[in-house]
């Protein structure tokens, strides 16, 4: 993958203080308890001193939210925080951000897409960087949700400045760059508002690259129509407010 910064994926595991793990979750009953048993079986042994998974139910209607209550029974480093109505990929992300007590703050969605290794490979780059970004390898993705992209890159780099082909939206970063992060989006554009926050304070930010996996279950909630053009509105907040 061509990006600038990018790294090879590691085979040793790192070693690392303190993290949290966010998982914002909307109608993934089918998903979301396999997602977050697979992540914390992969970062909980490399963390030394505090762990922590937040899940996010985005108002869910269906048994998403009882699979997570079932989670958070079983799981001791599983924490639960529920939104009443559907609010959006952003929205349930950062209510996950806000809730976390660990000093660096890991996101990933809940449908199962990114293989464990990819994630220790970010904590690895994080050792010599401020932020890390995952890019997605883009044969992964449909033709419709390459289109989709393409369209979002179009639009993103004149209005925000947005320039990183394959970023995928998963990012690690602490929680004091967090706190300065100004905008609030309640779409998947608040993680393009990271990557460009981080940008402008001067951040050193590691690319690792990923392919994709098929979905555990059930489908893509990002490309139905609403979703896109509140997208749309919010790149024009941004353009004013980041």
């Amino acid at each position: 993958m061509d990006n600038p910064g990018s790294i090879e994926p590691v085979s040793s595991p790192p070693r690392f203080d303190s993290l949290a793990l966010v998982v914002p979750a909307y109608n993934e009953a089918g998903c979301v308890r396999r997602t977050v048993e697979e992540a914390r079986a992969a970062l909980a042994p490399i963390v030394s001193d505090f762990f922590e998974v937040i899940v996010v139910d985005d108002g869910s209607t269906d048994d998403t939210w009882s699979e997570i209550s079932r989670l958070v029974d079983d799981v001791s480093e599983v924490r639960a925080e529920r939104h009443g109505s559907n609010q959006g990929l952003g929205a349930a992300l950062w209510t996950g951000v806000e809730a976390a007590k660990a000093k660096h703050i890991l996101w990933i969605p809940s449908d199962g897409q990114f293989d464990p290794q990819s994630l220790l490979d970010m904590i690895r780059a994080y050792e010599t960087a401020d932020a890390v970004i995952l890019m997605r390898d883009s044969v992964s993705r449909s033709t419709f949700r390459k289109l989709i992209t393409q369209c979002l890159y179009f639009i993103a780099g004149p209005l925000v400045g947005f320039r990183t082909r394959g970023y995928s939206g998963v990012f690690l970063i602490s929680q004091e760059t967090a706190a300065k992060i100004p905008f609030r989006a309640s779409t998947g554009i608040q993680t393009f508002v990271v990557l460009v926050c981080c940008e402008k304070m001067g951040l050193q930010i590691a690319h690792v690259p990923t392919k994709l996996r098929e979905r555990f279950a059930g489908e893509s909630k990002v490309t139905n129509l609403r979703t896109m053009l509140i997208s749309l509105w919010e790149m024009v907040k941004i353009r004013f407010s980041v």
